[in-house]
């Protein structure tokens, strides 16, 4: 959803004077959905093969157009060892990776996370981290959860 950029949270509350209406933060960051499969999962998932034979254990990041952005991300992927509960064995997650500067604790602009390597990213070589801000959880442990949008 396009968003229009103010200057002050006052442009808002003047075009809204007199309306209810509710506003939410807009991120600068790149659209992303986490599909995860846990090597526990009680339920095989054909798209998640390789070479024919089901896949236990898989973890990928894409964009919205279904890029498999795994390989510029490895920061994402190594991250959902310490924040994926021992009782999830699936899910999709439609989030933003936006990039963050560790040393001030503050979001970085959308020009800064497109100066990351695009893929074969080694997780040592990454300059600009990134945090994730989960939207939508649409699939898990195998059941849908939210509206797919296109």
């Amino acid at each position: 959803m396009l968003a229009k950029p103010t200057k002050a949270i006052s442009e808002v509350l003047n075009r809204f004077e007199n309306q209810r209406f509710t506003c939410e933060y807009k991120y600068d960051g790149e659209r992303a959905q986490i599909h995860y499969v846990s090597p526990k999962s009680s339920t095989e998932y054909p798209p998640a093969t390789l070479g024919g034979k089901p896949i236990k254990n898989l973890a990928k990041v894409f964009s919205r157009n279904s890029e498999d952005l795994s390989g510029k991300y490895p920061d994402i992927l190594a991250a959902m060892n310490h924040w994926v509960r021992p009782e999830v064995e699936s899910f999709v997650l439609d989030c933003e990776a936006v990039g963050w500067d560790e040393t001030n604790n503050r979001l970085l602009p959308f020009q800064m996370l497109q100066t990351r390597k695009k893929k074969d990213v080694a997780l040592e070589d990454v300059k600009i981290r990134v945090c994730v801000h989960a939207f939508d959880l649409l699939f898990l442990n195998g059941k849908v959860c939210g509206e797919i949008y296109s």
